[in-house]
Protein backbone atom coordinates (compact mmCIF):
# COMPACT_ATOMS: atom_id res chain seq x y z
CA UNK A 1 0.00 0.00 0.00
CA UNK A 2 2.70 2.40 1.17
CA UNK A 3 5.03 2.33 -1.64
CA UNK A 4 8.32 4.45 -1.04
CA UNK A 5 8.64 5.50 -4.26
CA UNK A 6 5.22 6.86 -3.99
CA UNK A 7 5.78 8.55 -0.70
CA UNK A 8 8.66 9.90 -1.28
CA UNK A 9 7.62 11.53 -4.97
CA UNK A 10 4.62 13.07 -3.42
CA UNK A 11 6.10 14.63 -0.09
CA UNK A 12 8.43 16.06 -2.15
CA UNK A 13 6.00 17.53 -4.75
CA UNK A 14 4.25 18.97 -1.81
CA UNK A 15 7.28 20.57 0.05
CA UNK A 16 9.03 22.10 -3.14
CA UNK A 17 5.38 23.06 -4.92
CA UNK A 18 4.46 24.95 -1.58
CA UNK A 19 7.76 26.92 -1.73
CA UNK A 20 7.20 28.05 -5.61
CA UNK A 21 4.00 28.78 -4.71
CA UNK A 22 4.57 31.28 -1.87
CA UNK A 23 7.24 33.16 -3.98
CA UNK A 24 4.95 33.27 -7.19
CA UNK A 25 2.37 34.80 -5.48
CA UNK A 26 4.37 37.25 -3.51
CA UNK A 27 5.72 38.26 -6.70
CA UNK A 28 2.02 38.44 -8.55
CA UNK A 29 1.40 40.43 -5.21
CA UNK A 30 4.99 43.25 -5.37
CA UNK A 31 3.70 43.28 -9.51
CA UNK A 32 0.16 45.22 -8.25
CA UNK A 33 1.28 46.37 -5.27
CA UNK A 34 0.16 44.44 -2.72
CA UNK A 35 2.36 43.47 -0.17
CA UNK A 36 3.26 40.10 1.88
CA UNK A 37 0.57 39.13 4.07
CA UNK A 38 -0.77 35.69 5.75
CA UNK A 39 -2.95 34.69 2.40
CA UNK A 40 0.37 33.24 0.48
CA UNK A 41 1.44 30.86 2.91
CA UNK A 42 -1.91 29.84 4.04
CA UNK A 43 -3.22 29.58 0.11
CA UNK A 44 0.28 27.98 -0.77
CA UNK A 45 -0.34 25.37 1.72
CA UNK A 46 -3.26 24.54 0.89
CA UNK A 47 -2.65 24.12 -3.25
CA UNK A 48 0.04 21.72 -1.87
CA UNK A 49 -2.25 19.75 0.00
CA UNK A 50 -5.04 19.95 -2.64
CA UNK A 51 -1.43 18.04 -4.89
CA UNK A 52 -0.93 15.36 -2.71
CA UNK A 53 -4.67 14.23 -3.02
CA UNK A 54 -4.38 15.08 -7.26
CA UNK A 55 -1.44 13.41 -7.45
CA UNK A 56 -2.36 10.11 -5.71
CA UNK A 57 -6.56 10.18 -7.38
CA UNK A 58 -5.62 6.54 -8.10
CA UNK A 59 -4.81 5.09 -4.28
CA UNK A 60 -7.27 5.06 -1.28
CA UNK A 61 -7.48 8.57 0.12
CA UNK A 62 -6.12 7.06 3.55
CA UNK A 63 -3.12 7.10 1.56
CA UNK A 64 -3.04 11.01 0.55
CA UNK A 65 -4.35 11.55 4.32
CA UNK A 66 -1.13 10.06 5.86
CA UNK A 67 1.24 11.56 3.46
CA UNK A 68 -0.67 15.08 4.12
CA UNK A 69 -0.21 14.36 8.16
CA UNK A 70 3.30 13.61 7.13
CA UNK A 71 3.95 16.80 5.25
CA UNK A 72 2.48 19.09 7.99
CA UNK A 73 4.51 17.43 10.59
CA UNK A 74 7.72 18.23 8.56
CA UNK A 75 6.26 21.79 8.18
CA UNK A 76 5.52 21.96 12.12
CA UNK A 77 8.96 20.63 12.92
CA UNK A 78 10.81 22.82 10.87
CA UNK A 79 9.05 26.06 12.11
CA UNK A 80 9.73 24.50 15.41
CA UNK A 81 13.60 24.08 15.28
CA UNK A 82 14.03 27.59 13.21
CA UNK A 83 12.44 29.52 16.65
CA UNK A 84 14.83 27.53 19.13
CA UNK A 85 17.51 28.67 17.13
CA UNK A 86 18.80 31.93 16.94
CA UNK A 87 21.19 32.70 14.36
CA UNK A 88 24.69 34.10 15.38
CA UNK A 89 26.41 34.34 11.88
CA UNK A 90 27.54 38.13 10.55
CA UNK A 91 25.33 37.58 7.06
CA UNK A 92 22.65 35.92 8.39
CA UNK A 93 21.96 39.05 11.06
CA UNK A 94 23.64 41.51 8.72
CA UNK A 95 21.47 41.81 5.45
CA UNK A 96 19.32 38.24 5.51
CA UNK A 97 17.23 39.22 8.56
CA UNK A 98 16.86 42.39 7.82
CA UNK A 99 15.37 41.75 4.36
CA UNK A 100 13.31 39.54 5.55
CA UNK A 101 12.04 42.00 8.60
CA UNK A 102 11.68 44.81 5.59
CA UNK A 103 9.42 42.43 3.08
CA UNK A 104 7.04 41.36 6.32
CA UNK A 105 6.51 45.38 7.19
CA UNK A 106 5.73 46.24 3.97
CA UNK A 107 8.68 46.50 1.63
CA UNK A 108 7.63 45.93 -2.23
CA UNK A 109 11.11 45.25 -3.94
CA UNK A 110 9.65 45.93 -7.21
CA UNK A 111 8.95 49.57 -6.80
CA UNK A 112 10.40 50.87 -3.60
CA UNK A 113 14.23 51.67 -3.31
CA UNK A 114 15.29 50.44 0.01
CA UNK A 115 18.09 52.26 0.28
CA UNK A 116 16.56 55.76 0.42
CA UNK A 117 13.68 55.04 2.29
CA UNK A 118 15.19 52.94 5.06
CA UNK A 119 18.50 54.65 5.69
CA UNK A 120 16.52 57.87 6.84
CA UNK A 121 14.20 55.60 8.87
CA UNK A 122 16.97 54.15 10.54
CA UNK A 123 19.74 56.48 10.84
CA UNK A 124 22.20 53.67 11.14
CA UNK A 125 25.42 54.49 9.07
CA UNK A 126 26.65 50.71 9.46
CA UNK A 127 23.76 50.13 7.65
CA UNK A 128 25.21 51.35 4.18
CA UNK A 129 26.33 47.95 2.64
CA UNK A 130 23.58 46.32 4.43
CA UNK A 131 21.02 47.82 2.59
CA UNK A 132 22.83 47.80 -0.83
CA UNK A 133 22.98 43.93 -0.22
CA UNK A 134 19.30 43.94 0.17
CA UNK A 135 18.06 46.23 -2.77
CA UNK A 136 20.72 44.48 -5.15
CA UNK A 137 20.96 40.45 -4.08
CA UNK A 138 18.29 37.83 -5.17
CA UNK A 139 15.64 37.04 -2.57
CA UNK A 140 13.72 33.92 -3.22
CA UNK A 141 15.09 32.73 0.80
CA UNK A 142 14.02 35.94 2.42
CA UNK A 143 10.79 36.46 0.87
CA UNK A 144 9.78 32.86 1.48
CA UNK A 145 11.25 33.33 5.21
CA UNK A 146 9.07 36.36 5.34
CA UNK A 147 6.06 34.92 4.65
CA UNK A 148 6.75 32.24 7.76
CA UNK A 149 7.48 35.57 9.81
CA UNK A 150 3.77 36.91 9.04
CA UNK A 151 2.46 33.78 10.56
CA UNK A 152 3.91 32.89 13.33
CA UNK A 153 5.33 36.45 14.68
CA UNK A 154 8.98 35.48 15.01
CA UNK A 155 11.47 36.35 12.65
CA UNK A 156 14.09 33.15 13.08
CA UNK A 157 11.11 31.15 12.13
CA UNK A 158 12.32 32.04 8.86
CA UNK A 159 14.74 29.63 8.85
CA UNK A 160 12.76 26.95 8.63
CA UNK A 161 13.23 26.93 4.83
CA UNK A 162 16.88 24.60 5.52
CA UNK A 163 15.15 22.33 7.49
CA UNK A 164 12.08 22.10 4.77
CA UNK A 165 15.06 21.54 2.02
CA UNK A 166 17.27 19.44 4.22
CA UNK A 167 14.08 16.72 4.04
CA UNK A 168 12.90 17.77 0.34
CA UNK A 169 16.36 16.70 -0.34
CA UNK A 170 16.93 13.29 1.71
CA UNK A 171 13.16 12.28 0.21
CA UNK A 172 14.04 13.18 -3.34
CA UNK A 173 17.66 11.47 -3.12
CA UNK A 174 15.60 8.10 -2.04
CA UNK A 175 12.72 8.62 -4.60
CA UNK A 176 15.74 8.83 -7.17
CA UNK A 177 17.49 5.75 -5.72
CA UNK A 178 13.82 3.89 -6.15
CA UNK A 179 14.57 3.67 -9.97
CA UNK A 180 15.06 0.16 -11.00
CA UNK A 181 18.73 0.75 -12.54
CA UNK A 182 19.44 0.88 -8.13
CA UNK A 183 17.75 -1.99 -7.74
CA UNK A 184 20.77 -4.29 -6.69
CA UNK A 185 21.24 -1.71 -3.90
CA UNK A 186 19.70 -2.79 -0.48
CA UNK A 187 17.31 -0.10 1.48
CA UNK A 188 20.06 0.34 3.92
CA UNK A 189 22.62 1.97 1.38
CA UNK A 190 19.88 3.81 -0.27
CA UNK A 191 19.21 5.04 2.91
CA UNK A 192 22.61 5.85 3.45
CA UNK A 193 23.27 7.08 0.45
CA UNK A 194 20.63 9.99 0.67
CA UNK A 195 21.29 10.96 4.06
CA UNK A 196 24.95 10.94 3.12
CA UNK A 197 24.03 13.60 0.54
CA UNK A 198 22.22 16.00 3.24
CA UNK A 199 25.17 15.66 5.12
CA UNK A 200 27.38 18.23 3.65
CA UNK A 201 29.33 20.03 6.18
CA UNK A 202 28.63 23.26 4.12
CA UNK A 203 24.78 23.08 4.72
CA UNK A 204 24.66 21.62 8.30
CA UNK A 205 27.57 24.50 9.77
CA UNK A 206 24.54 26.81 8.40
CA UNK A 207 21.72 25.29 9.49
CA UNK A 208 21.09 27.25 12.52
CA UNK A 209 21.71 30.13 10.25
CA UNK A 210 20.29 32.51 7.52
CA UNK A 211 23.34 32.00 5.02
CA UNK A 212 22.27 30.97 1.82
CA UNK A 213 25.30 28.43 0.37
CA UNK A 214 24.00 25.69 1.81
CA UNK A 215 20.48 26.16 0.65
CA UNK A 216 21.99 26.85 -2.60
CA UNK A 217 23.49 23.32 -2.27
CA UNK A 218 20.36 21.76 -2.31
CA UNK A 219 18.84 22.83 -4.97
CA UNK A 220 21.85 22.64 -7.31
CA UNK A 221 21.46 18.10 -6.45
CA UNK A 222 17.87 17.88 -6.52
CA UNK A 223 18.37 19.71 -10.21
CA UNK A 224 21.35 16.61 -10.53
CA UNK A 225 19.45 13.76 -9.23
CA UNK A 226 16.62 15.19 -11.80
CA UNK A 227 18.84 15.07 -14.70
CA UNK A 228 20.31 11.06 -13.21
CA UNK A 229 16.22 10.40 -12.95
CA UNK A 230 15.50 11.58 -16.38
CA UNK A 231 18.38 9.77 -18.18
CA UNK A 232 18.51 6.53 -16.22
CA UNK A 233 14.56 6.57 -17.80
CA UNK A 234 15.58 7.69 -21.19
CA UNK A 235 12.96 10.58 -21.55
CA UNK A 236 11.59 13.82 -19.44
CA UNK A 237 8.32 12.21 -17.36
CA UNK A 238 5.89 14.77 -16.64
CA UNK A 239 7.27 14.95 -12.88
CA UNK A 240 10.65 15.14 -14.14
CA UNK A 241 9.67 18.29 -16.29
CA UNK A 242 8.37 19.61 -13.13
CA UNK A 243 11.02 19.16 -10.76
CA UNK A 244 13.80 20.17 -13.32
CA UNK A 245 11.43 23.37 -13.36
CA UNK A 246 10.82 24.28 -9.88
CA UNK A 247 14.60 23.35 -8.56
CA UNK A 248 16.16 25.63 -11.90
CA UNK A 249 13.98 28.35 -10.79
CA UNK A 250 14.74 28.43 -6.67
CA UNK A 251 18.32 27.97 -7.33
CA UNK A 252 18.45 31.05 -10.03
CA UNK A 253 16.35 33.32 -7.04
CA UNK A 254 18.78 31.97 -3.91
CA UNK A 255 22.07 33.91 -4.64
CA UNK A 256 23.60 34.95 -7.72
CA UNK A 257 26.01 32.03 -7.83
CA UNK A 258 23.19 29.48 -8.39
CA UNK A 259 22.30 31.20 -11.52
CA UNK A 260 25.66 30.86 -12.92
CA UNK A 261 25.90 27.13 -11.82
CA UNK A 262 22.36 26.73 -13.39
CA UNK A 263 23.45 27.98 -16.87
CA UNK A 264 26.67 25.98 -16.64
CA UNK A 265 24.63 23.13 -15.92
CA UNK A 266 22.26 23.22 -18.42
CA UNK A 267 24.94 24.18 -20.80
CA UNK A 268 26.64 20.95 -20.10
CA UNK A 269 23.38 18.84 -20.43
CA UNK A 270 23.25 20.12 -23.98
CA UNK A 271 26.18 19.33 -24.72
CA UNK A 272 25.73 15.79 -23.48
CA UNK A 273 22.31 14.95 -25.48
CA UNK A 274 23.88 16.39 -28.74
CA UNK A 275 26.59 14.07 -28.48
CA UNK A 276 24.13 11.32 -27.41
CA UNK A 277 21.82 12.78 -30.40
CA UNK A 278 19.15 12.76 -28.51
CA UNK A 279 17.08 15.08 -30.58
CA UNK A 280 13.75 14.69 -28.98
CA UNK A 281 15.26 15.65 -25.46
CA UNK A 282 16.94 18.11 -26.55
CA UNK A 283 14.00 19.65 -27.96
CA UNK A 284 12.02 19.65 -25.07
CA UNK A 285 15.02 20.81 -22.66
CA UNK A 286 15.32 23.28 -24.74
CA UNK A 287 11.55 24.69 -24.67
CA UNK A 288 11.82 24.12 -20.71
CA UNK A 289 14.92 25.89 -20.53
CA UNK A 290 13.01 29.23 -22.79
CA UNK A 291 10.46 29.44 -19.71
CA UNK A 292 12.75 28.65 -16.90
CA UNK A 293 14.61 32.08 -18.62
CA UNK A 294 11.61 33.96 -19.04
CA UNK A 295 9.93 32.67 -15.10
CA UNK A 296 13.50 33.85 -13.99
CA UNK A 297 13.79 37.03 -15.13
CA UNK A 298 10.57 38.18 -14.94
CA UNK A 299 10.87 36.46 -11.28
CA UNK A 300 14.09 38.48 -11.17
CA UNK A 301 12.80 41.91 -11.76
CA UNK A 302 14.83 42.92 -8.31
CA UNK A 303 17.63 43.05 -9.16
CA UNK A 304 18.18 41.98 -13.00
CA UNK A 305 15.34 44.45 -14.53
CA UNK A 306 16.22 47.52 -11.80
CA UNK A 307 19.75 47.02 -11.91
CA UNK A 308 19.45 47.70 -15.68
CA UNK A 309 17.02 50.62 -15.50
CA UNK A 310 19.88 51.98 -13.59
CA UNK A 311 22.12 51.48 -15.37
CA UNK A 312 24.38 48.79 -13.56
CA UNK A 313 25.50 45.79 -14.57
CA UNK A 314 22.60 43.13 -13.87
CA UNK A 315 24.42 41.28 -11.59
CA UNK A 316 25.17 44.27 -9.27
CA UNK A 317 27.07 44.56 -6.94
CA UNK A 318 28.95 41.33 -7.64
CA UNK A 319 29.95 42.02 -11.23
CA UNK A 320 30.49 45.25 -14.00
CA UNK A 321 32.26 48.86 -13.80
CA UNK A 322 30.72 49.38 -10.29
CA UNK A 323 31.04 45.88 -8.66
CA UNK A 324 31.93 46.00 -4.76
CA UNK A 325 34.69 44.01 -3.55
CA UNK A 326 32.89 42.24 -0.70
CA UNK A 327 36.05 39.23 -0.95
CA UNK A 328 39.29 40.69 0.00
CA UNK A 329 38.42 40.87 3.82
CA UNK A 330 37.80 37.27 4.40
CA UNK A 331 40.95 36.08 2.01
CA UNK A 332 43.72 34.81 4.02
CA UNK A 333 46.59 37.19 3.50
CA UNK A 334 48.73 33.93 2.49
CA UNK A 335 46.02 33.48 -0.68
CA UNK A 336 46.62 37.37 -1.82
CA UNK A 337 47.89 37.47 -5.33
CA UNK A 338 48.59 33.49 -5.54
CA UNK A 339 46.78 31.09 -8.43
CA UNK A 340 43.87 29.53 -8.16
CA UNK A 341 45.61 26.01 -8.03
CA UNK A 342 47.64 27.35 -4.80
CA UNK A 343 44.70 28.52 -2.95
CA UNK A 344 42.65 25.88 -4.03
CA UNK A 345 45.75 22.99 -2.48
CA UNK A 346 46.33 24.86 0.95
CA UNK A 347 42.52 25.09 1.60
CA UNK A 348 41.82 21.75 0.95
CA UNK A 349 44.93 20.28 2.44
CA UNK A 350 45.50 22.35 5.47
CA UNK A 351 44.12 22.19 9.16
CA UNK A 352 40.72 23.58 9.23
CA UNK A 353 40.32 27.09 10.38
CA UNK A 354 38.40 30.46 9.86
CA UNK A 355 41.52 32.43 8.56
CA UNK A 356 40.69 35.79 7.54
CA UNK A 357 42.61 38.93 6.11
CA UNK A 358 43.20 40.16 9.33
CA UNK A 359 43.88 36.79 11.11
CA UNK A 360 47.69 36.02 12.73
CA UNK A 361 47.31 32.58 11.85
CA UNK A 362 47.90 31.44 7.97
CA UNK A 363 46.85 28.28 6.38
CA UNK A 364 48.64 25.25 7.73
CA UNK A 365 49.21 21.82 5.57
CA UNK A 366 48.31 18.68 7.46
CA UNK A 367 48.54 14.70 6.90
CA UNK A 368 45.58 13.53 5.33
CA UNK A 369 43.38 12.03 7.97
CA UNK A 370 45.38 13.51 11.36
CA UNK A 371 43.00 15.96 12.91
CA UNK A 372 44.56 18.80 15.76
CA UNK A 373 41.28 19.20 17.92
CA UNK A 374 42.42 21.71 19.64
CA UNK A 375 42.50 24.14 16.66
CA UNK A 376 40.25 22.41 14.00
CA UNK A 377 37.33 21.41 16.01
CA UNK A 378 36.40 24.80 17.30
CA UNK A 379 36.68 26.60 13.87
CA UNK A 380 32.97 25.07 13.64
CA UNK A 381 31.85 27.38 15.39
CA UNK A 382 31.05 29.46 12.22
CA UNK A 383 29.18 29.17 9.27
CA UNK A 384 31.74 29.77 7.05
CA UNK A 385 34.43 28.08 7.67
CA UNK A 386 37.57 29.46 4.97
CA UNK A 387 40.17 27.01 5.22
CA UNK A 388 39.33 22.89 5.26
CA UNK A 389 35.91 24.17 5.30
CA UNK A 390 34.30 20.56 4.27
CA UNK A 391 35.65 19.00 7.74
CA UNK A 392 39.05 17.59 9.27
CA UNK A 393 39.08 14.48 6.96
CA UNK A 394 38.23 15.95 3.78
CA UNK A 395 41.94 15.92 2.24
CA UNK A 396 41.82 12.02 3.12
CA UNK A 397 38.34 11.41 1.59
CA UNK A 398 39.39 13.30 -1.87
CA UNK A 399 42.86 11.13 -1.84
CA UNK A 400 40.36 8.24 -0.96
CA UNK A 401 37.46 9.32 -3.71
CA UNK A 402 40.67 9.56 -6.55
CA UNK A 403 41.60 6.38 -6.02
CA UNK A 404 38.47 4.65 -6.34
CA UNK A 405 38.01 6.86 -9.65
CA UNK A 406 41.15 5.50 -10.56
CA UNK A 407 39.75 1.72 -10.10
CA UNK A 408 36.12 2.46 -11.55
CA UNK A 409 35.48 -0.01 -14.32
CA UNK A 410 31.65 1.26 -15.37
CA UNK A 411 29.67 -1.75 -17.16
CA UNK A 412 28.62 -1.13 -20.46
CA UNK A 413 25.20 -0.23 -19.81
CA UNK A 414 22.83 3.12 -20.09
CA UNK A 415 23.98 4.37 -16.27
CA UNK A 416 27.79 4.57 -17.87
CA UNK A 417 26.96 7.59 -19.65
CA UNK A 418 25.28 9.97 -17.18
CA UNK A 419 27.40 9.06 -14.12
CA UNK A 420 30.26 9.80 -16.63
CA UNK A 421 28.31 13.53 -17.14
CA UNK A 422 27.60 14.03 -13.51
CA UNK A 423 31.29 13.26 -12.53
CA UNK A 424 32.89 15.52 -15.44
CA UNK A 425 30.42 18.31 -14.54
CA UNK A 426 30.89 18.69 -11.40
CA UNK A 427 34.41 18.41 -11.28
CA UNK A 428 34.40 21.02 -14.30
CA UNK A 429 32.53 23.67 -12.58
CA UNK A 430 35.00 23.30 -9.18
CA UNK A 431 37.63 24.08 -11.55
CA UNK A 432 36.37 26.91 -13.08
CA UNK A 433 35.27 29.05 -10.16
CA UNK A 434 38.02 31.33 -9.34
CA UNK A 435 37.27 31.06 -5.86
CA UNK A 436 37.31 27.05 -5.12
CA UNK A 437 38.77 27.60 -2.05
CA UNK A 438 36.48 28.46 -0.43
CA UNK A 439 33.86 25.74 0.55
CA UNK A 440 31.09 27.82 0.79
CA UNK A 441 31.15 28.84 -2.63
CA UNK A 442 31.74 24.97 -4.22
CA UNK A 443 29.17 23.45 -1.92
CA UNK A 444 28.30 20.40 -4.27
CA UNK A 445 32.26 19.48 -4.23
CA UNK A 446 30.64 17.25 -1.64
CA UNK A 447 28.58 15.73 -4.25
CA UNK A 448 31.15 14.17 -6.06
CA UNK A 449 32.61 11.44 -3.61
CA UNK A 450 28.93 10.11 -3.08
CA UNK A 451 28.04 9.97 -7.08
CA UNK A 452 31.68 7.93 -7.50
CA UNK A 453 30.41 5.74 -4.50
CA UNK A 454 27.51 5.24 -5.93
CA UNK A 455 29.19 4.12 -9.32
CA UNK A 456 31.47 2.07 -7.95
CA UNK A 457 28.30 -0.18 -5.53
CA UNK A 458 26.79 -0.26 -9.28
CA UNK A 459 29.88 -1.71 -11.04
CA UNK A 460 30.03 -4.79 -9.05
CA UNK A 461 33.31 -3.93 -7.43
CA UNK A 462 35.97 -5.89 -6.18
CA UNK A 463 36.37 -6.42 -2.49
CA UNK A 464 38.92 -3.96 -2.27
CA UNK A 465 37.24 -1.30 -4.12
CA UNK A 466 33.95 -2.36 -1.81
CA UNK A 467 35.55 -2.20 1.29
CA UNK A 468 37.55 1.21 -0.09
CA UNK A 469 33.73 3.14 -0.64
CA UNK A 470 32.27 1.81 2.64
CA UNK A 471 35.19 3.37 4.69
CA UNK A 472 34.90 6.45 2.51
CA UNK A 473 30.56 6.26 3.32
CA UNK A 474 31.82 5.67 7.21
CA UNK A 475 34.54 8.34 7.29
CA UNK A 476 32.25 11.31 5.20
CA UNK A 477 29.54 10.43 8.03
CA UNK A 478 31.71 10.70 11.04
CA UNK A 479 33.50 14.14 9.29
CA UNK A 480 30.13 15.81 8.51
CA UNK A 481 29.04 14.92 12.58
CA UNK A 482 32.10 16.47 13.97
CA UNK A 483 31.13 19.73 12.16
CA UNK A 484 27.43 18.96 13.42
CA UNK A 485 28.01 18.97 16.79
CA UNK A 486 30.32 22.06 17.01
CA UNK A 487 28.19 24.45 15.33
CA UNK A 488 25.11 22.75 17.05
CA UNK A 489 26.34 23.58 20.75
CA UNK A 490 27.61 26.48 20.36
CA UNK A 491 24.69 27.68 18.38
CA UNK A 492 22.47 26.36 21.28
CA UNK A 493 24.65 28.26 24.01
CA UNK A 494 24.20 31.33 21.54
CA UNK A 495 20.81 30.47 21.70
CA UNK A 496 20.15 30.29 25.50
CA UNK A 497 22.25 33.91 25.56
CA UNK A 498 19.85 35.38 23.70
CA UNK A 499 16.96 33.44 25.93
CA UNK A 500 17.97 34.67 29.25
CA UNK A 501 18.31 38.53 27.96
CA UNK A 502 15.19 38.46 27.09
CA UNK A 503 13.61 36.52 29.66
CA UNK A 504 14.92 38.10 32.52
CA UNK A 505 14.96 41.94 31.13
CA UNK A 506 11.86 44.10 30.66
CA UNK A 507 14.05 46.89 29.28
CA UNK A 508 17.62 47.39 27.51
CA UNK A 509 19.63 50.40 27.04
CA UNK A 510 21.87 50.79 24.01
CA UNK A 511 24.27 53.15 23.76
CA UNK A 512 26.57 52.33 20.48
CA UNK A 513 25.46 51.30 16.60
CA UNK A 514 26.15 47.78 15.19
CA UNK A 515 25.45 46.59 12.09
CA UNK A 516 22.83 43.50 14.00
CA UNK A 517 21.30 46.47 15.87
CA UNK A 518 17.78 46.37 13.64
CA UNK A 519 17.87 42.51 14.04
CA UNK A 520 18.22 42.10 17.85
CA UNK A 521 15.51 45.32 18.33
CA UNK A 522 13.07 42.60 16.56
CA UNK A 523 14.12 40.06 19.07
CA UNK A 524 13.10 42.85 21.53
CA UNK A 525 10.23 43.55 20.12
CA UNK A 526 8.99 39.59 20.25
CA UNK A 527 9.58 39.33 23.56
CA UNK A 528 7.79 42.68 24.90
CA UNK A 529 11.16 44.32 25.80
CA UNK A 530 11.27 48.11 25.75
CA UNK A 531 14.56 49.29 24.12
CA UNK A 532 16.04 52.59 25.15
CA UNK A 533 18.71 54.63 23.07
CA UNK A 534 20.77 56.65 25.58
CA UNK A 535 24.23 58.65 25.39
CA UNK A 536 27.35 57.85 27.25
CA UNK A 537 26.52 60.73 29.77
CA UNK A 538 23.63 58.99 30.93
CA UNK A 539 25.33 56.28 31.46
CA UNK A 540 27.75 57.59 33.55
CA UNK A 541 24.70 59.07 35.62
CA UNK A 542 23.56 55.75 36.17
CA UNK A 543 26.72 53.54 36.16
CA UNK A 544 25.74 52.27 39.76
CA UNK A 545 22.08 51.23 38.60
CA UNK A 546 22.94 49.12 35.66
CA UNK A 547 24.58 46.17 34.31
CA UNK A 548 26.38 45.31 31.25
CA UNK A 549 25.48 43.12 29.13
CA UNK A 550 28.08 41.80 26.68
CA UNK A 551 26.90 41.61 22.47
CA UNK A 552 26.05 37.67 22.18
CA UNK A 553 27.99 37.57 18.73
CA UNK A 554 30.97 40.30 19.02
CA UNK A 555 31.39 39.36 22.95
CA UNK A 556 31.63 43.49 23.82
CA UNK A 557 29.64 45.22 26.37
CA UNK A 558 27.23 46.88 23.74
CA UNK A 559 23.91 46.60 25.80
CA UNK A 560 22.93 47.63 29.25
CA UNK A 561 19.75 46.76 32.14
CA UNK A 562 18.85 48.11 35.26
CA UNK A 563 20.48 46.07 38.11
CA UNK A 564 17.36 44.66 40.51
CA UNK A 565 17.01 45.22 43.92
CA UNK A 566 18.30 41.62 44.96
CA UNK A 567 21.35 42.62 42.73
CA UNK A 568 21.90 45.65 44.65
CA UNK A 569 21.81 43.87 47.74
CA UNK A 570 24.18 41.50 46.90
Amino acid sequence: MFNIKDVTKSLSFALVFGLVAVFFLSLSGFAFGVSINQFYPIAALVLSVVGIFLLNRDKTPIFSVVLTGVYLLILFLSAQIAVNFYDNSWDGRDYHQLAVLFLQNGWNPFYTDIISTYQTLYHNPLLDNTLLWIQKYVKFQEIVAANVFTVTGKIESGKFINYLSLSLLFLYSLYVFENPVFAKLSYKVKITLSLLTVLNPVLLAQLFTFYNDGLSYCYLILLLLTILNAELNDNFSKSDLFFLFAFAVILANIKFGGLLYLIFFFGAYFVYLFVKKQKERLRVLLKLTCLIGLVVVLSGYNPYITNIKQGYNPFHPVLGADKKDFLSPSIPRQFVGKSMPYKFFYATFSESENIKSFSANQPKLKIPFSVCYVKEFPAFFEPDVRVGGFGVFWSGILILTLYLLCVLRFKDTKEKGVFKFLIASIFLSILINPENWWARYVPHFWFLPVVIILSTLLAEPQNLQKTAAKFLIYIMIFNSLIVFYFNYIYSAKFSRVIKNICSNNSEIYMFTDNVFEVSFVQKLKENNIKLIRADFNYFLEHKDELRGIPNPFTLKTEYFCRISKNEQKN
